[in-house]
């Protein structure tokens, strides 16, 4: 499938979930119009970079502002 997952109609998902278990697969990227992720940006519209966990964790012990 050339379009995006954002584009993906239920029908499709089911029809192939093996393709999208491997584009979802380890995520690095969420769409900002509808929070599905994938593993690379060129499967999203609005393909935004997730924060790697670690600095998840460090943002979370020392929150900005404090």
């Amino acid at each position: 499938m050339a379009k995006t997952l954002c584009d993906w109609k239920k029908h499709e998902i089911v029809d192939d979930i093996d393709e999208l278990l491997l584009l979802v697969r380890d995520p690095r990227y969420v769409c900002r119009k509808c929070a599905r992720v994938a593993h690379s940006d060129k499967h999203l519209c609005k393909a935004m970079a997730l924060p790697k966990l670690k600095d998840l964790e460090l943002e979370m012990l020392m929150p900005a502002g404090r």
